[in-house]
Formats: C-alpha cells, structure tokens, sequence
C-alpha cells in the first residue's frame, strides 16, 4: 500500500499500518517535517522499526545539510526541556 500526500496537506493522517517513509527535500519548516514523520511513528504504530528515506541530490543536499541543522535545534530544545 502507498500513500501519496503533499508536505503541506500531512496533517490528519495516521499511516501506523506504514513502516517505510520515502521523501524528498522540500523546501519547508522543520515543524512541518516533523509532523510528517510523526504520522508514522505513533505509539499505536504496528512496526518494531520505522525506517525514513530521504532522496536528494544537487543542491536538494545542500538545503538537506541545513535542515539536519535545524532538527539539531530541535532535539537539543526537546532535550533540555525534559530536564526542565
């Protein structure tokens, strides 16, 4: 089974029946990429492991470098507020 979704219409779906998340690189927030990949990785997922795909090349892997950066800051705020 495939689900076809644009980045900006992900809200609303859960796809815990789905393990495998292949996208490209999209120019977006990081909010928006981490709700995408939180339509898979739910609590009720049925999967032991989610794997995620990203495909890129050319300057697609450059705004790729950027966005790790980002999720970077993101996980380093997460971290901090659970000790909080």
């Amino acid at each position: 089974k495939v689900v076809i979704v644009p980045i900006s219409k992900s809200e609303g779906y859960t796809l815990t029946r789905c393990n495998v998340m292949i996208s490209s690189v999209y120019p977006s927030n990081q909010a928006s990429r981490t709700q995408i990949e939180g339509r898979i990785n739910r609590l009720t997922q049925n999967a032991k492991e989610v794997y995620y795909i990203i495909v890129h090349t050319g300057i697609l892997t450059n705004i790729l470098q950027n966005h790790n950066k980002a999720r970077s800051l993101e996980k380093a705020l997460a971290e901090i507020s659970q000790k909080v």
